[in-house]
């Protein structure tokens, strides 16, 4: 039996409302993360529709994921007036802590709680570790594209319709707009590897870093929606003229039209 997903939700928006100060609308980067929330939550729904999965523990696990996954961004923001994550505030550890200690999930059965714990604690590490717990193998690797599939359109739309939105350098992570192209980080992303965040320098590199993206993505659904909804053309366009960084965008959509045609 598939657990109620809708009692959840309502008290996680709650939750993000309860942030927005007496008597004004929540703040523009907590409603972010909100829009967003919903946002990964629709897309995982999306990638196991179309990855034909149909056990509801598994799910109801990739839906509790999806919804807590950023739990803990309201609070960073508060707190920190940035996304940044750093040694203090890692949000997938504190989303998790959050998790544990707050009772968000004592009503759902204890193997599926352990599972979207684990899941949520590492959904934001570069890469998953060895040692994950095959329990949490699905529900890290359904979040980690939804939540990608999901930043994608978040990003795109700041930077194509800047002037319609308030001008918050939290989405791009505080970086400066210079208009260097990091060389490095290219060659890094044509081995298949994504840049640190912690070394990243610039609005630049943080889009270019976006390319990477493709390589860590776990299901040949979040390939086809990155390929039907033209994501690298479109962070190609928002970067300078420059002849490795067309490259760069045609490896990122072989690769998502590779994995697809491989059905």
């Amino acid at each position: 039996m598939s657990g109620n997903i809708a009692p959840l939700i309502q008290s996680f928006q709650q939750y993000a409302e309860s942030f927005a100060e007496p008597g004004k609308e929540l703040a523009f980067a907590h409603r972010l993360k909100l829009e967003h929330t919903m946002e990964v939550l629709d897309f995982a729904e999306n990638i196991m529709a179309r990855e034909k999965i149909t056990d509801p523990r598994q799910i109801f696990t990739g839906q509790l994921t999806a919804l807590f996954h950023d739990l803990a961004r309201f609070r960073q923001y508060r707190q920190y007036r940035t996304f940044r994550d750093n040694a203090e505030f890692n949000h997938g550890h504190q989303a998790a802590d959050m998790l544990e200690k707050e009772h968000w999930l004592d009503s759902v059965p204890a193997d599926i709680r352990e599972a979207v714990i684990a899941a949520v604690r590492i959904h934001n590490a570069r890469e998953l570790p060895d040692d994950l717990p095959a329990f949490a193998l699905f529900p890290a690797r359904l979040v980690r594209d939804a939540d990608k599939l999901s930043i994608y359109h978040v990003v795109l739309d700041y930077f194509q319709h800047r002037e319609a939105y308030q001008k918050d350098p939290a989405v791009s992570l505080e970086l400066p707009e210079t208009p260097e192209i990091d060389r490095a980080l290219i060659a890094r992303i044509r081995q298949g590897k994504s840049g640190d965040y912690r070394q990243l320098t610039s609005v630049n590199s943080f889009l270019i870093n976006l390319f990477s993206w493709v390589y860590d993505l776990n299901f040949t659904a979040s390939c086809r929606m990155a390929a039907e909804q033209n994501i690298y053309p479109q962070i190609r366009k928002l970067l300078p003229p420059d002849d490795e960084l067309d490259e760069l965008c045609c490896l990122a959509c072989q690769h998502a039209e590779n994995a697809v045609k491989k059905l």
